[in-house]
């Protein structure tokens, strides 16, 4: 017998109920009561204990989401640790085109039985793909049949087509010639199958066993069907599958514990019928020994405690049990015995005259007595005279009090009579007032509903004017938005001029001239690199390196702009040369005779200004400029949304263009590039 290894079992619990697009396939609404206790079962940790994690259940869903469930699990057991259990409820059906079995899911249709149901080959190889040490399959799976409640079985079909299963165990509800019941009554109970398979794994089973094996648990459901005639479940086995542990057999566990209590119990008692009971109906128990013993201690306990304190008596205990614990303490006791009578002997006579003393002074104590109680009676008798002129007294009294009382009770009615008219008049003259405070009371609700009146009408303008006044709050609302939208253009706009005076001003320190740092200081004086323009203007004046202003500033201009400069100047070239090949042909050009031989050298001189541009432009010394921190954390911002083509971005696009390679290659730099040539070129063709 193998056990099983709870903490690394898979369990798929499937179940159809309702097939709504085919009403010729009966419901079988006891599905969804199978797949609650069973799952119920697996995880209570006294039965079975799997980790909840490692159930699935898949309730009315089509074909294709329980394939994948099938898969999946089969995928997750990949190894001979695990146990894959797979359980199935609802229907099965017998193809009429391929006389395979197929499992009913919620979708499925006589009609499209083959694509909408699942196929047993199907069901099989996914099975086939884990590599689980343990897999069980339990079907309960039934079609109905022509008495309502009934669900017609396709045991046979079914291990037919489960042949292959190495490892594997598989137990269906029934035969494929017999129904396969349950109870159409009562919804909320399981089938028949999986209740009888639930009460076996809730109850456990009658042997001397901890845990209940495939086997015992298919054995035991037979032949409970068999007894109640009940159509009988099937079985496949391979390799000895079926001697798999299965659950925990709560009755040799609760047997268990009750051998433990009762041990306990008879323990606490200590008693030799709590030991005589205990090796009664536990004979097999380890402690049936140690029971014996104390039972035989008991006797003998018994035997010594139920000894009288006579010379035979102990003479017999010595007699039974020659070599007892008492042995000893009863020859101590006979000697005991021994002196004690002779000592009796001689208290008895001395009690004996202390007796006949005693009686002489009881006789002179009675006769003492005797006077004292002649005296109580003539003392009783004085009192009792005595008592009843007291009470002649009373009674006297008592008769006088009722006469009183008598007297006291006429005038009382006397004055209740009065007292009933002046309530009367009293009552009439409150009916009177009652009708009056009515009469005002009409009065003042009639006010008091005019004044209500009022109050709502004073209300509903307090309403009115709420609104109104919730109206302007929003309009100063969206004003305070709209200036605060403004505010920040504003700080976007200067941060975008300190963005073009620090690229400004890194063209300025490259140019490193007179003209070029008043340039800055005039186009920006209160500019945050003033200080040191003056101080460099200073330092170069020193030097003796001051410039003329317009050739300082056309220097600065020439490394400012020179790519474009540059362009300008090979476009007008290519113009020029366009031009001069489109003319009228001449004797002194004897290319124009021939269009094709000018379109060609056309191309070829183009090609040749080209290629001298290209070298020209490579030629250049490079002027590349660093991009400052706070740009380039503008061109990450701006990276992140929509560019626009504006001057502002065409502005951040030279400084990437005169920036450092390393800075360049930035990915939210190539990023900011490519949104901006998009937007360029979009408007470009908005432009066409």
């Amino acid at each position: 017998m193998e056990e099983i290894d709870y903490s690394n079992t898979m369990a798929l619990l499937i179940g159809s109920s309702e097939f709504p697009e085919d009403l010729t396939i009966n419901a079988i609404p006891n599905v969804s009561a199978n797949l609650k206790f069973l799952k119920e079962s697996l995880l209570n940790p006294d039965i079975i204990g799997i980790p909840e994690s490692n159930i699935i259940t898949s309730l009315n869903e089509n074909k294709i989401q329980i394939e994948r469930k099938i898969y999946s699990i089969s995928e997750k057991t990949r190894n001979k640790k695990y146990t894959l259990l797979i359980y199935y409820t609802g229907h099965g059906i017998l193809s009429s085109t391929d006389y395979q079995l197929y499992l009913a899911t919620n979708n499925t249709t006589r009609h499209y039985l083959e694509s909408d149901a699942i196929n047993i080959e199907n069901f099989k190889k996914y099975i086939k793909r884990s590599l689980a040490g343990r897999k069980i399959v339990i079907l309960d799976c039934c079609h109905s049949g022509a008495v309502i409640g009934a669900m017609g079985d396709v045991k046979s079909s079914i291990q037919a087509g489960l042949n292959g299963f190495e490892g594997t165990y598989v137990m269906t509800s029934a035969a494929e010639d017999e129904p396969s019941l349950f109870p159409v009554q009562n919804a909320e109970i399981p089938t028949y199958f999986t209740s009888k398979l639930l009460e076996i794994v809730n109850a456990g089973l009658d042997n001397d066993r901890e845990y209940c094996s495939l086997r015992e648990i298919f054995t035991k459901i037979r032949n409970d069907f068999s007894a109640e005639g009940l159509p009988l479940p099937q079985q496949s086995n391979f390799n000895n599958a079926d001697e798999l542990y299965f659950a925990k057999n709560i009755q040799f566990v609760n047997k268990k514990i009750n051998e433990q209590t009762a041990w306990e119990n008879a323990l606490q008692k200590d008693e030799k019928w709590a030991y005589f009971d205990f090796v009664r109906d536990f004979p097999k128990n380890p402690n049936i020994k140690t029971a014996e013993q104390k039972i035989a201690d008991l006797d003998e306990l018994e035997f010594w405690s139920n000894t009288i304190n006579m010379v035979s008596a102990y003479a017999a205990y010595m007699k039974v049990y020659p070599s007892g614990k008492f042995y000893n303490e009863a020859i101590s006791r006979i000697e005991l015995i021994r002196k004690k009578e002779q000592r009796e002997k001689e208290e008895k006579e001395k009690q004996n005259e202390e007796l006949r003393l005693k009686q002489a002074e009881e006789e002179r104590q009675r006769l003492e007595q005797l006077n004292l109680i002649q005296l109580e009676d003539q003392k009783k008798q004085k009192e009792e005279e005595e008592q009843k002129e007291i009470e002649a007294d009373e009674q006297l009294k008592l008769k006088q009090a009722e006469e009183e009382k008598q007297r006291l009770e006429q005038l009382k009615l006397k004055e209740l009579e009065e007292e009933r008219e002046l309530q009367d008049a009293k009552e009439q003259k409150e009916r009177e007032a009652q009708e009056q405070l009515k009469l005002k009371q009409a009065e003042e609700e009639k006010q008091k509903l005019e004044e209500l009146k009022l109050k709502q009408l004073e209300k509903e303008r307090e309403l009115q004017d709420a609104k109104e006044q919730k109206e302007r709050e929003a309009q100063e609302q969206l004003k305070l938005k709209e200036a605060e939208e403004e505010k920040q253009r504003l700080e976007e706009q200067l941060k975008q001029k300190q963005i073009e005076e620090e690229r400004f001003w890194q063209t300025v320190i490259g140019t490193n001239t007179t003209g070029v740092f008043k340039k800055y200081l005039n186009t920006y004086p209160g500019g945050k690199f003033v200080n040191e323009a003056t101080q460099r203007i200073e330092i170069l004046k020193k030097d003796g390196k001051e410039e003329t202003k317009l050739p300082g500033i056309l220097i600065s201009l020439l490394i400012k702009y020179w790519k474009i400069i540059t362009g300008v100047a090979i476009a007008i070239i290519i113009i020029f040369m366009v031009i001069e090949f489109k003319r009228e042909p001449s004797p002194t050009n004897p290319i124009d005779d021939n269009p094709k031989d000018s379109i060609a050298a056309t191309d070829s001189i183009v090609s040749n200004v080209k290629m001298a541009t290209d070298t020209s432009l490579k030629s250049q010394p490079s002027t590349e400029v660093p991009m400052s921190e706070s740009l380039m954390s503008d061109i990450k911002k701006y990276s992140k949304v929509d560019v626009l083509y504006n001057a502002d971005m065409q502005n951040i696009f030279d400084a990437i263009i005169n920036a450092p390679q390393e800075q360049q290659q930035q990915p939210f730099v190539k990023t900011f590039k490519d949104k901006f040539n998009a937007a360029k070129e979009a408007n470009n063709n908005s432009k066409k």
